[in-house]
């Protein structure tokens, strides 16, 4: 009875883990409101657009844990990697870089939860994690 216990348990943590890390990048990437968090967007923000495809970031590819998502005419691009992710609240990693020959260039972590509308928003809650630096 006991070693049934011990396996459930471990199978259970198991199990956790996989739907941990089977969170699909490109789902959430296509679903975050980019203007809940500082970013390059916010020059040239306007009422009701709120996803990267709103702003013109129409080509998405996964790349591992990662969606990558670049502007149609190239010249930006950002990269959306899942750090981690518990029931109610997700760590996102963000590269934000110009490939237009500009040099801006920013990697930082944010939490976000899902809201009732489907789309994942900034928290602000602060957020340290050296996998993204």
């Amino acid at each position: 009875m006991a070693i049934g216990v011990v396996l459930a348990a471990l199978f259970a943590q198991d199990l956790a883990l996989v739907t941990a890390d089977a969170a699909d990048p490109v789902a959430v990437a296509t679903k975050l409101d980019i203007t809940s968090f500082p970013n390059s967007t916010g020059p040239r923000r306007k009422e009701g657009l709120r996803t990267f495809a709103d702003y013109g970031f129409t080509s998405v590819a996964r790349d591992g844990n990662a969606a990558v998502l670049d502007a149609a005419d190239k010249s930006w691009t950002f990269r959306v990697s899942i750090l981690d992710r518990g029931d109610k609240a997700m760590k996102l990693c963000i590269l934000d870089r110009a490939l237009n020959g500009g040099s801006y260039f920013s990697v930082k972590p944010i939490e976000v939860a899902q809201g009732k509308d489907g789309l994942f928003r900034a928290t602000g809650n602060p957020v340290a994690d050296p996998n993204c630096a």
